[in-house]
């Protein structure tokens, strides 16, 4: 460690450098990571941010190989609303709860296709959009990224259903519309 002293507890601004090469550069206080500082880890995963008695807490960027996050913190994880790019191309933009994708927000896949609305622990959960790249849309209600509950499906060649739900295809009561006007119920 260089940097700080208070009594025998970093303090003030300083660097620290662990035995695997991760290292934290920025202020202590009471020997724990606290205020704005910047910890890049052996891996090169790195957070740029606030800390809160050596947690990550407040806001703060954190960039690795499987995703960058920027956005709000709270106990060392991603906590409140925040944006991120995960290395296959997905993104997302809205809320997160201890680390995870949860509350309302817009995903974004790479294929084209997104999704609006409420989602627990990175699936669809609640009420949602999903639009597919072709443009057909789904509006209604999910249940562990499967359609489940009431919606409307209206596919890009015209063909619309508008009804029960159960395990990702239409079930019980509803209509369908074809494009050609046929319509069943």
């Amino acid at each position: 460690y260089k940097g700080g002293w208070v009594g025998d507890k970093r303090s003030g601004k300083g660097v620290y450098m662990w035995d695997d090469g991760s290292y934290y550069t920025g202020q202590w206080e009471d020997d724990s990571r606290q205020g704005t500082g910047v910890m890049v880890w052996s891996d090169s995963s790195e957070y740029r941010g606030n800390w809160d008695k050596g947690l990550r807490e407040g806001q703060g960027e954190f960039k690795s190989r499987q995703y960058n996050y920027v956005g709000t913190w709270k106990n060392d994880k991603e906590h409140g609303s925040g944006s991120c790019v995960f290395s296959n191309g997905d993104s997302y933009q809205g809320q997160f709860s201890k680390g995870a994708v949860t509350g309302t927000g817009e995903y974004k896949f790479a294929n084209g296709d997104t999704y609006k609305g409420t989602l627990r622990n990175g699936l669809a959960n609640g009420k949602g959009v999903y639009t597919w790249a072709d443009g057909s849309v789904y509006d209604g209600e999910w249940k562990d990224n499967l359609r489940e509950g009431t919606g409307q499906m209206a596919w890009a060649n015209g063909d619309s259903y508008n009804g029960e739900w159960k395990n990702d295809i239409p079930w019980g009561s509803g209509s369908m519309s074809l494009a050609d006007g046929t319509k069943f119920k």
